[in-house]
């Protein structure tokens, strides 16, 4: 995989894990988020891969940065300027990125003139949800960005 300008981005396709250990995870975190929808249950890919890789492997999330630079991405200042298919990025702390998720819904919030933005994204090895931005994992971390294609 390259990005526009060329740079080679490394990239990894993991082997599936084994169903009892896929179902086992979606059980664990449908507990934990009753709220989130499985969209697939497999491990081939990860979140970077998903939205940069069409859902065919995995990317360390450390390349986020060379991606968003080299392939025209541009910050977006708030969830006021999301649309659907921009992309949510999440830091466990404030240098490196954890986790990434592309917008699918936007709903206006008007008692709190806030929004409700829904999400897909796919969680390590444990398959891909569609969840509200705020229902991660705790290791993703809960520092957001937004962000758009050039």
């Amino acid at each position: 995989m390259a990005t526009k300008r060329g740079t080679l981005i490394p990239n990894e396709r993991r082997r599936e894990r084994p169903p009892e250990a896929l179902k086992a995870a979606k059980e664990i975190w449908t507990q934990k988020y009753p709220n989130i929808r499985l969209r697939s249950l497999t491990a081939v890919y990860n979140c970077v891969g998903l939205p940069f890789a069409s859902r065919r492997t995995c990317i360390d999330p450390e390349h986020l940065k060379t991606i968003l630079r080299e392939d025209d991405y541009r910050p977006l200042s708030g969830e006021h300027e999301v649309e659907i298919g921009d992309l949510v990025l999440y830091r466990s702390n404030k240098d490196e990125y954890s986790h990434i998720a592309v917008v699918v819904k936007k709903e206006p919030k008007v008692i709190n003139a806030s929004f409700e933005i829904t999400v897909v994204s796919q969680w390590g090895a444990d398959g891909e949800y569609i969840h509200l931005i705020d229902e991660v994992p705790d290791s993703y971390g809960t520092i957001k960005e937004f962000w758009t294609g050039g």
